[in-house]
């Protein structure tokens, strides 16, 4: 398993490389597609290639979960507003 995150490091790396001549860059990107990566090929196998390629289908599936479960969480979250104000009891927001 090491192995495979010291080859995700390396993409990492040259990734930085790349992004040492201009002004800024976003490091949550950088580690979010090092930790995509990473989990990608340590429990599935696979190579994301979120570093070279931003438009895979590894890369589109995990974009695609993850705008679901914001989703999800956000109507949830709004259906607990609207009960705790319809609702004045001591459970209000379960």
């Amino acid at each position: 398993m090491l192995r495979f995150v010291r080859d995700v490091n390396r993409h990492l790396v040259a990734s930085f490389e790349q992004e040492v001549g201009s002004s800024e860059f976003e490091l949550k990107e950088k580690f979010g597609r090092f930790s995509m990566d990473s989990i990608a090929s340590c429990a599935f196998g696979v190579d994301a290639q979120s570093f070279t390629n931003g438009n895979s289908q590894f890369v589109k599936n995990a974009r695609a979960i993850f705008r679901y479960v914001e989703v999800m969480l956000t109507s949830r979250q709004r259906g607990r507003i609207q009960l705790g104000a319809s609702y004045t009891g001591a459970r209000s927001w379960i």
